[in-house]
């Protein structure tokens, strides 16, 4: 009888494991999906930009203007467009700004996007364990039923992309970027 509710215990417990997977999977898929369509818009929008910047307002060369006898209208002239070159000067810089923005932000979405990549829901699983205090790869293969090795080469790739630490031979912890990865693994 106390096989049997272990059994049935560990049964519904990685039922709740493969529901959270599942969950964790359509999530990432969802996020992904998200990042490409936000890149693909800031994409077009640099293409925009350096296009903007591209079609530069040549230097305007003044064309020969016949002497005039009014010397108020031949300066209210210089001054219009000294101001035209001046706004243009501003224009360029405001698109230049905006391009070095724009370029920010894809750099923050290629991140994000390398960060989703780097977690798998099986990782996802190896941090839960990890963060229930689970430390080496035997104790978490044996609770995910999962081989050995495989955790081993889990454990080696999360340390790598800083969602574990490796506290002494054999041994890991979770990171402060480990546990963020679960919080938002949990808020979906």
């Amino acid at each position: 009888m106390i096989l049997e509710d272990k059994i049935k215990a560990r049964t519904e417990e990685l039922s709740r494991m493969l529901a959270q997977a599942s969950n964790t999977v359509t999530a990432f898929e969802k996020n992904l999906e998200i990042a490409k369509a936000q890149t693909h818009q800031i994409e077009g929008g640099i293409n925009e930009l350096r296009r903007l910047q591209e079609k530069k307002p040549e230097a305007k060369t003044p064309a020969k203007k016949p002497k005039r006898k009014y010397k108020k209208r031949q300066a209210a002239e210089t001054e219009t467009e000294e101001e035209e070159e001046t706004e243009d000067e501003e224009e360029e810089e405001d698109v230049t700004e905006k391009l070095e923005k724009m370029e920010k932000i894809q750099d923050g979405i290629d991140e994000v996007k390398a960060g989703l990549a780097g977690t798998s829901p099986r990782r996802i699983k190896v941090l839960n364990a990890l963060d229930n205090g689970d430390d080496n790869a035997a104790d978490i293969s044996s609770m995910l039923s999962i081989d050995r090795h495989t955790i081993s080469d889990d454990l080696y790739n999360l340390a790598k992309k800083g969602f574990a630490q490796l506290k002494e031979r054999g041994k890991y912890k979770i990171t402060p970027k480990g546990e963020e990865a679960l919080k938002h693994d949990r808020h979906k």
